[in-house]
């Protein structure tokens, strides 16, 4: 379905990763099973389900927690009012 490959912001080269997208969940293990651990332009690749990202800031990031809309969130919910999660 779909093939993205991120790059860096600054460079603009790729990162060494992509996300490819299957319509059907069979092909996606197909590929798992016969890409993994196997050779591409000299390199071993990885090839595996990614994860849905978290919400949830890490604890060893830089990032402050105020900069990401969890924490106000949280904040909100712990005081007792009405979040719209549709924002």
């Amino acid at each position: 379905r779909t093939v993205e490959i991120p790059s860096d912001n600054k460079t603009g080269k790729h990162r060494g990763f992509g996300f490819v997208e299957f319509a059907e969940e069979g092909d996606a293990q197909d590929a798992i099973d016969n890409m993994h651990e196997s050779e591409f332009f000299g390199r071993t690749i990885r090839v595996n389900l990614a994860r849905e990202p978290s919400r949830k800031p890490r604890e060893n990031s830089s990032k402050p927690v105020w900069a990401d809309d969890f924490f106000f969130r949280k904040r909100m919910k712990e005081q007792g009012m009405e979040i719209d999660e549709n924002i």
